[in-house]
């Protein structure tokens, strides 16, 4: 299954400018961050491991990716 990059024209154009809370957790649905973002920022996790300012939070989305998993968002 592909994963999803970043949201369509549409979903953009429906959020707009305004904030949403999302978060990332493991695939056993241990949750390790609460985020607020708006447009795309959801998807800056999955292609930056150094994005968080917290290493704990960095070494978890590393520790992820070694395992062969994925980090899930929501």
């Amino acid at each position: 299954m592909k994963r999803i990059q970043k949201f369509s024209d549409s979903t953009l154009s429906y959020i707009g400018k305004n904030y949403y809370v999302y978060t990332l957790s493991d695939n056993n649905g241990n949750v390790f961050y609460v985020g607020k973002g708006k447009g795309n920022r959801i998807f800056n996790h999955e292609f930056e491991t150094t994005y968080f300012i917290d290493a704990k939070i960095n070494n978890k989305v590393a520790r992820i990716r070694e395992l062969g998993e994925k980090v899930v968002r929501r």
